[in-house]
């Protein structure tokens, strides 16, 4: 019997420690906006980041407190020894793409941490007017050559991200990298664009907030139910 309920326990508490991971490992992903997908990109060889061939990626941010960038970086499992650059670039309206326009933030870091593949974070003050304006995001290695150089993820041949191009080296590319760009918002902003977004353009139910909360109370009820009758298995 001491058996049987030290099982329920580590059921229980699989169960509880599952559900709250899940739910802090979503919450700073919430409410942000780009193109989250890295997938379809050619070899490593023909989007290595080198002085010849800096990747820019313009977006319009939907609201204000651009506080975040994350970026998709790739190594292949190489060891990469050269600094690379993440800048924030401000275009005024109507400006060129490929313009320097105005500079919001620059992080410089050593690759060799990155992971074989994985998100990157690049945090920054909040900028409080930034609904409506169109950003560039600039990544460049100048010192990188091809064999010692990362890469980006994205997806070529398609165009996830509508409101912005995406450039290597000055030539624009028929698709678009992987990114995210966040804002400061509270837990509760965060869960309402959250809904929002994943109920956008849906069709019949799919488009409506309320059936999602009624699955979330289902989730949750469901489990009350377990836990209940485990409780009744210990007793």
């Amino acid at each position: 019997m001491r058996a049987q309920r030290i099982a329920i326990a580590i059921i229980l508490a699989g169960i509880v420690a599952g559900t709250l991971t899940i739910l802090l490992a979503a919450l700073p992903e919430l409410g942000c906006e780009g193109q989250p997908t890295a997938l379809s990109m050619p070899r490593a060889a023909e989007r290595e980041i080198t002085a010849e061939r800096t990747v820019r990626q313009v977006f319009v941010s939907p609201r204000n407190g651009l506080n975040r960038l994350d970026v998709y970086f790739q190594t292949y499992f190489r060891t990469n020894t050269h600094p690379v650059t993440v800048r924030l670039l401000q275009l005024a309206p109507g400006n060129d793409p490929l313009a320097s326009g105005t500079e919001q933030f620059s992080a410089t870091f050593d690759p060799a941490g990155l992971p074989a593949q994985g998100w990157r974070m690049f945090n920054f003050a909040p900028l409080p007017d930034s609904a409506g304006q169109t950003y560039v995001i600039v990544i460049e290695s100048p010192e990188s050559v091809p064999g010692n150089a990362v890469t980006v993820g994205g997806m070529i041949g398609a165009n996830p991200y509508a409101p912005g191009p995406a450039f290597v080296g000055g030539v624009p590319l028929d698709g678009d990298i992987a990114f995210r760009a966040c804002y400061q918002m509270s837990a509760a902003e965060k869960w309402q664009v959250f809904f929002e977004q994943l109920t956008h353009n849906r069709p019949g139910v799919w488009g409506s907030p309320g059936f999602y909360v009624i699955l979330l109370l289902g989730y949750a009820a469901l489990i009350a139910v377990l836990f209940g009758w485990l409780a009744k298995r210990v007793s």
